[in-house]
């Protein structure tokens, strides 16, 4: 047997059965009482079962509208919280950011900022991937990555942060950052 009815007339039922009320079950659900009425109505037509008695004074569930509100108002408690979550994750920064960099680079101008960014957005990862290879970054799924050279991806954005010096003294190359500090590598 195929079963067509509304999830909205399954969740008016479980707000009545919830209240054991309809005019404080259209209260909370914010529609009026006669719409209430006929979804749950409607409901118990397409279900071919009765699942409230009613009368002047109050509503009472059938046993079949026991089961079937005992079965069906744990669905509508899952669907409030993922909806909770979903706004949650809507209104919090977390997940992961794989991030790919040179050593040098990452390790004496990029940390800093790093760390600030940590402290400011706790539920964010960060991947750091510190190369002084290119690495593929579609292979390796890096969603930033800091260069030293030429923007050479032509499908990624590509913007210029700073501009590096480097020095050779002693065979051991040093790099002098903008602001002169200098970084040895």
């Amino acid at each position: 047997m195929k079963f067509n009815y509304s999830l909205d007339d399954m969740r008016c039922f479980c707000a009545v059965a919830q209240y054991g009320s309809f005019k404080q079950a259209s209260t909370a659900l914010e529609i009026p009482l006669s719409t209430l009425s006929r979804r749950v109505a409607k409901l118990e037509e397409d279900l071919a079962i009765r699942l409230l008695n009613r009368d002047a004074h109050r509503v009472q569930l059938t046993h079949s509208g026991q089961r079937y509100y005992q079965r069906s108002a744990s669905l509508f408690e899952e669907l409030e919280d993922v909806a909770v979550c979903l706004q949650q994750d809507k209104t919090q920064a977390k997940g992961t950011i794989r991030i790919s960099a040179p050593v040098n680079f990452g390790v004496h101008v990029l940390a800093q900022h790093f760390n600030a960014f940590l402290i400011e957005y706790p539920d964010i990862h960060l991947d750091l991937r510190l190369s002084n290879q290119n690495i593929d970054i579609e292979e390796e799924a890096i969603d930033i990555a800091f260069r030293v050279g030429d923007h050479n991806a032509v499908h990624w954005i590509g913007r210029h942060l700073t501009n590096i010096r480097f020095v050779i003294v002693n065979n051991n190359p040093i790099v002098i950052h903008p602001n002169n500090r200098k970084v040895i590598h």
